[in-house]
C-alpha cells in the first residue's frame, strides 16, 4: 500500500471538517438563530441556548476531524447524516439557511452536496489503514473545550434596552380623533388618523450593530405587553402603544407575505379593530413591497430599534384583551 492510497481517506475528512467549520463559524460571527431549520427551532430548549450548542458542536466535530481524523471521521458522518435529515424536512423551501438568509442556497442542492460527501467518505472505508495526522489527546481535548464555549463567550444576543418612557401627553386618542397630530415618520408613513399621526418622543438610533434580537410572542401569552422584552425595544417606549384590545402586527417592510396578509387586512378593515403595527426594522436596504395598510383613527404604526437584526418570523402578531396578551403567532400563514 503506497502513501497515497493510505493517505486517501483523509482528504475527504480534511474537505468535511472544513466544510462543517465553515457553517459554523458563519453561524458563530454573522449568523442568527433565524438561519437555524424549523425543526431544529422546535427543539424544547431556549431559542438562543440551541443555537450556541449547535454552533459548539459543529465546531468540536470539526476540530476532531482536522486533528485526530481516525476518531473524527465518525462524528463527521454522523453530522452529516443529521444534516440530510434536517434538509429532507426543507425541500419546499427556497432557501436552506445553511447560510443565512443573503446567500440563498436551496436544499436540493445543499442535500446533493453532502449526500457527495457522505458517500465519498464512506468509500474510502476510513476505518481502516493509517492517518497521517495525530494531535495528542489532550491537546485536542483542551481545544475543544475552547471551542465548544467559544458561541457563549462571543454571544452576539443582544439584551433589550431599558424601556424608554414616552411623552404621551399629544398622542392622540381614539375617542379624540379630532385632535390635530403631527406626523413623526414612524412606520410605513402611509396612513392617516391617529396611527399616522402619533407623535413619539424617540431617540437617536443606535448605529448598526452585529447583534440579534430574539422575540418570541407565543411565549408572551397572559402577560402584559410592558411585562415581556418587547418592551425594551419598541421605539419611543411601549407605553406610547396605548391600544389595549385588538391585536399588534409585526412586519418587515420587503416581506412579500407581510404585505399580503397586511394588504388583507386593509381590505377587510371595518374599524372595528384596534390595529398596531410594528415594522421590524431589520431589511431598510431592501426593496419595500408593503404598500397598503390599515388607515384610521384604529391604527397605530411604531417599529423596533434599528441597528439589530430581530429573530422574529413575520408577519406575526399579538392579540390583546383587557391589556393582556391573549395570543401570539409568527410567521402567519397567508392566503394567496
Amino acid at each position: 500500500m503506497n502513501a497515497s492510497t493510505r493517505l486517501a481517506p483523509n482528504l475527504p475528512i480534511v474537505l468535511i471538517s472544513l466544510w462543517v467549520l465553515a457553517g459554523a463559524l458563519f453561524k458563530l460571527l454573522a449568523g442568527t438563530p433565524a438561519d437555524l431549520p424549523q425543526v431544529v427551532r422546535d427543539f424544547p430548549l431556549e431559542l438562543g441556548l440551541t443555537y450556541k450548542l449547535v454552533i459548539g458542536i459543529e465546531l468540536v466535530f470539526a476540530t476532531l476531524g482536522l486533528l485526530r481524523p481516525r476518531l473524527g471521521w465518525l462524528p463527521l458522518a454522523a453530522q452529516l447524516v443529521v444534516f440530510l435529515g434536517v434538509l429532507a424536512t426543507q425541500l419546499g423551501d427556497e432557501n436552506c439557511g445553511c447560510f443565512g438568509s443573503n446567500l440563498s442556497v436551496s436544499p436540493w442542492a445543499m442535500l446533493a452536496v453532502d449526500g457527495t460527501l457522505l458517500v465519498w467518505l464512506l468509500a474510502t472505508r476510513p476505518w481502516k489503514g493509517f492517518r497521517g495526522l495525530a494531535v495528542p489527546v489532550p491537546a485536542v481535548g483542551v481545544l475543544a473545550i475552547l471551542l465548544f464555549g467559544a458561541p457563549f463567550v462571543l454571544d452576539r444576543e443582544a439584551k433589550p434596552p431599558e424601556p424608554v418612557l414616552a411623552d404621551t401627553s399629544k398622542v392622540a386618542r381614539p375617542e379624540a380623533a379630532a385632535t390635530e397630530v403631527v406626523d413623526a415618520g414612524a412606520g410605513v408613513g402611509t396612513g392617516t388618523g391617529a396611527g399616522a399621526g402619533t407623535q413619539r418622543e424617540t431617540t437617536t438610533p443606535p448605529a448598526a450593530k452585529n447583534e440579534y434580537a430574539i422575540l418570541s410572542p407565543g411565549k408572551w401569552v397572559g402577560k402584559t405587553p410592558t411585562e415581556t422584552e418587547l418592551a425594551g425595544w419598541v421605539e419611543g417606549g411601549i407605553d406610547s402603544l396605548y391600544f389595549t384590545e385588538g391585536s399588534w402586527i409585526f412586519y418587515r417592510q420587503s416581506c412579500d407575505h407581510c404585505a399580503k396578509h397586511l394588504e388583507q387586512l386593509a381590505l377587510g378593515d371595518d374599524g372595528a379593530t384596534f390595529y398596531t403595527l410594528i415594522q421590524v426594522p431589520d431589511d431598510l436596504d431592501q426593496e419595500r413591497v408593503v404598500h397598503m395598510v390599515p388607515q384610521g383613527d384604529h391604527v397605530l404604526e411604531a417599529r423596533l430599534l434599528e441597528g439589530y437584526d430581530y429573530v422574529l418570523g413575520t408577519p406575526g402578531d399579538l392579540t390583546l384583551e383587557g391589556g393582556v396578551i391573549t395570543g401570539g403567532r409568527e410567521s402567519i400563514e397567508v392566503d394567496g
